[in-house]
């Protein structure tokens, strides 16, 4: 009954809704908000209007933890692929570690964390991370504090996306 014109269409309009329908008595629907607890840290970061990215220094947080609360991430995802690891290896990223270390940011002479437009840095007051970034008040102010977790602020970063005349 059906002609051969309308039946491709009748079974995509039928697997469309099907899909649509097959998980909704199976799967969850529920937001990050009511999944993820409030993060002071993370609620503050998302405070700025500008589109920058983050980053751990010294385990400040897991791998890609800034993903879940909607922050882009300088390190990349918890699997760090090896051209990236070359490119961040003298900022402390190798062998799978995405998070950056405080000693060879401050002693880097090269702007590679201002080219990769990392606004603010999250160091721990647990390790060294958080002094040795507060030794460099030139470069890094700190810009929030809640318990270990201090937040700098990158003073010199680039925009995300820029001209160069030459």
């Amino acid at each position: 009954r059906i002609s051969s014109k309308s039946f491709p269409k009748w079974v995509l309009a039928f697997c469309a809704v099907d899909l649509v329908t097959a998980g909704y008595a199976f799967l969850p629907f529920a937001s990050a908000r009511e999944i993820y607890p409030p993060a002071p840290t993370f609620d503050f970061l998302r405070k700025d209007p500008e589109p920058k990215r983050v980053a751990p220094v010294g385990v400040t947080w897991g791998a890609s933890f800034e993903l879940v609360y909607g922050l882009d991430s300088a390190t990349g995802y918890t699997v760090v692929l090896r051209q990236f690891s070359r490119l961040m290896a003298p900022l402390g990223v190798s062998g799978g570690i995405t998070s950056l270390s405080a000693e060879k940011i401050v002693q880097s002479p090269g702007r590679l964390l201002d080219l990769a437009n990392v606004k603010y840095l999250a160091a721990t007051s647990w390790n060294t991370s958080a002094q040795t970034m507060a030794s460099r008040p030139d470069r890094f102010r700190r810009v929030f504090e809640d318990g270990p977790v201090q937040v700098f602020e990158n003073l010199s970063v680039l925009p995300r996306a820029f001209l160069v005349p030459a």
